[in-house]
């Protein structure tokens, strides 16, 4: 019979968070100190990337809650020189480019997926592979078809450029990548051209079979805290009866620990050699809000901590909606509403917009949580760290108005 775990709630965010690089007690670090961007998108697994730049892209806020020397942008220097790449895992992600061997079987299903699409763009797929082998990186504008398809985010009448299609089905098939973005603008390059020598002989060499254990592995390690009831188990397509023979096949192996939520009697899985790091999480002492030294941070919509609704309830008691796709008249907390952590409990949530021609940050809705109380030094502690995150987004004002359910600061 495989063993199990009780712990409770406050015990497992800490173990989560510990992973996260979202320590509650750090200070801000020095203007112009620059993180090692690499080993934290390494330490996270990857970081899921988003167009939608109202306040900034979800990498960039997601790398800066992380790191406050952190500035908008550096990760794509990081992209140009091939130290990351980007692919979907549960959705698009940057990942580092060790990475790309284990996501060998994931390529090659994507591409019988897409062959027949591919196969109706007739030449031009052809076309686009021929220029960049001759030619090496060009941007997306440099190729131009007067031909119209429906593309992935057309509706009946297809208004997509054939080349933009057909690069978007190799990108998305691995037969080519984004080695570059200007904003929106992408380049691409043939997948393989450009990798590190030891990377591509160990992307020659690895069996689909052992690529798709090892992005098991790396699954794991990118969540920490696993259910059977995320339909994305494994970044694999599986059913629900699937995914639970595949996790208790797990526990009795040993590789995952079954652990249950005190509080709710939920339960979830655990890697075996993160039990010594959940036990030292356990029994700890609240943070204490009125620590000068306490951190709060501002997530984008798409973090890390914020993946699978369910387990964000059960692990932080909230209850969170990216509003961007409601009708405005049915959005309760913003368009592009952040939660706001502190110390190791999600209190409020933030909904901004970030002027770049005038450097104003305006805040046009913070509201927090009902049954949130904090001492009147909080207020200090949020306007220290709200002010730093709007001078490392490139703003010099911060312009807000506070509402909402909870006590405002």
């Amino acid at each position: 019979m495989t063993e199990s775990l009780t712990v409770q709630q406050q015990d497992l965010r800490r173990f989560l968070l510990s992973f996260q690089g979202l320590n509650p007690l750090s200070r801000p670090v020095p203007d112009g100190m620059e993180p090692d961007l690499a080993q934290l998108i390494r330490n996270l697994e990857c970081v899921q990337i988003d167009p939608v730049s109202l306040i900034g892209r979800n990498q960039d806020l997601a790398l800066l809650a992380r790191h406050d020397g952190y500035r908008a942008g550096s990760v794509d220097v990081l992209l140009a020189r091939g130290t990351i790449f980007e692919y979907s895992t549960h959705a698009a992600c940057l990942l580092p480019i060790e990475d790309f061997p284990v996501l060998k079987g994931v390529r090659a299903r994507r591409r019988q997926q897409l062959q027949r699409e591919m196969d109706d763009l007739g030449s031009v797929i052809g076309e686009v592979l021929t220029r960049l082998n001759n030619e090496g990186p060009l941007t997306s504008r440099a190729f131009e078809s007067p031909a119209r398809v429906q593309g992935y985010w057309d509706g009946a009448v297809g208004t997509t450029k054939a080349t933009s299609h057909a690069l978007n089905l190799l990108r998305d098939a691995g037969m080519i990548r984004v080695v570059g973005r200007d904003r929106s603008l992408r380049t691409f390059d043939l997948a393989a051209r450009g990798l590190d020598a030891e990377v591509a002989r160990r992307n020659e060499e690895i069996s689909e079979d052992e690529a798709d254990q090892a992005l098991f592995a790396k699954y794991l390690r990118a969540f920490r805290v696993v259910t059977e009831r995320d339909p994305l188990w494994g970044w694999k397509k599986a059913t629900l009866s699937q995914r639970r023979s595949l996790a208790a096949e797990a526990a009795s192996q040993g590789v995952l620990v079954p652990v249950m939520i005190q509080e709710t009697g939920r339960s979830y899985y655990l890697r075996r050699e993160d039990i010594g790091r959940m036990e030292s999480c356990m029994g700890q002492e609240p943070y204490d809000l009125e620590d000068p030294a306490l951190r709060v941070r501002f997530l984008p919509p798409l973090d890390n901590v914020l993946w699978g609704r369910e387990r964000l309830h059960d692990l932080f008691g909230f209850r969170y909606v990216w509003e961007i796709y409601k009708p405005p008249a049915q959005r309760q907390f913003g368009a592009y509403t952040m939660p706001i952590l502190a110390g190791d409990a999600l209190v409020g949530r933030m909904d901004a917009r970030l002027s770049r021609d005038t450097g104003v940050l305006h805040v046009l809705q913070m509201a927090f949580e009902p049954d949130f109380r904090y001492p009147s030094s909080f207020a200090q502690t949020l306007e220290r760290d709200l002010q730093h995150f709007a001078r490392s987004l490139g703003a010099a004002i911060v312009e807000r108005q506070i509402s909402g359910e909870g006590r405002g600061v």
